[in-house]
């Protein structure tokens, strides 16, 4: 996402706007972190045997790791299309975006059948979701450390963005607890239905997230281009990197 000043424009940095920015922006992205190393938590104990079973275990994790990693080859794609989409549609709206993406993904994983139950379409869905997880993941980094930036005072700008990059840690933190209070249960309900509380329960996290950013306004460094009339985002990010 470009973030460059235009020239002629003084935008206006209203610290309670700036830290509902900051606020909505980071609780967002340690949701999103939760819903993205939650697979990670869960592919060997749970999707490894229920949807890529097989005679040998070793090819069965080797299968549950392989959709975990889709969701890490697909965060630059991710990347590529929000950045684009943030700067024609603004930071708010991506953000939004994003968390929506994410929450509908990881919810969707928790009602998923397995193998047993509809064969084949198992893995290819939790394949399938994995990736729109990753897509999530790599729009959102971007569009939150944007919007902390230019919602923050000049003076405060690498203060606000270091917060955007605790959303990673606490995130894991989130979804190794959540794992480990669902493993208390009993092995065979865990393996029924326990391993798809964390999953379902991230729709309230979600929830939560997506009212915070609701309530944020757009940026003021993107409102004062918009106004401008500047070329706000008709060039792609990716292509003025290359």
């Amino acid at each position: 996402m470009a973030t460059d000043s235009v020239p002629g424009t003084q935008p206006v940095h209203d610290p309670k706007r700036a830290r509902r920015a900051v606020l909505g922006s980071a609780t967002g992205v340690t949701i999103e972190w939760y819903d993205f190393f939650l697979f990670g938590n869960t592919a060997a104990i749970v999707f490894a045997p229920l949807f890529f079973p097989g005679t040998d275990p070793i090819a069965s994790q080797i299968g549950a790791f392989v959709a975990f990693a889709l969701g890490f080859i697909f965060r630059p794609i991710g990347a590529v299309i929000f950045g684009q989409l943030g700067d024609r549609l603004g930071r708010r709206r991506t953000l939004i975006i994003t968390l929506l993406v994410m929450g509908i993904a990881t919810f969707a994983i928790g009602l998923l059948p397995p193998v047993a139950s509809v064969g084949i379409l198992a893995p290819i869905a939790l394949a399938v979701l994995r990736a729109f997880q990753g897509i999530a993941a790599g729009g959102e980094w971007a569009a939150a450390s944007t919007m902390a930036v230019e919602s923050a005072p000049p003076e405060k700008r690498a203060r606000y963005a270091s917060y955007i990059q605790l959303g990673s840690p606490l995130g894991t933190l989130l979804s190794s607890g959540a794992v480990a209070a669902a493993l208390l249960l009993p092995h065979e309900d865990f393996m029924a239905w326990g391993w798809r509380l964390p999953y379902l329960g991230s729709a309230l996290l979600i929830a939560i997230a997506l009212w915070l950013r609701l309530r944020m306004e757009e940026s003021p460094e993107f409102e004062a281009r918009r106004q401008l009339g500047a070329d706000v985002g008709r060039k792609s990010p990716i292509l003025q990197v290359f």
